[in-house]
């Protein structure tokens, strides 16, 4: 309302997108690889890269593993 009332139309947009991005509304993707690297895979393929990269990811950073830890309990303690 601020950048509105200032006449200020592109910051009240960016404001607004901001907050979309941050509630979760908007969402991006981005392809890592080459285009098509991924389509010959089978499931089980792609959950084994999947697995790997992501214990790589909890080897270079400790706050990511203990996220990983974090999200697994809560999703441990709700299936019962």
């Amino acid at each position: 309302m601020l950048a509105m009332s200032l006449d200020q139309p592109s910051a009240a947009v960016a404001a607004s997108m901001d907050k979309a991005k941050v509630a979760g509304k908007i969402v991006q993707l981005h392809e890592h690889g080459h285009p098509g690297e991924f389509e010959d895979l089978t499931n089980e393929e792609l959950q084994r890269a999947i697995i790997e990269q992501t214990r790589e990811l909890a080897e270079l950073d400790p706050e990511f593993a203990k996220d990983l830890r974090l999200n697994q309990q809560v999703k441990d303690t709700t299936k019962h």
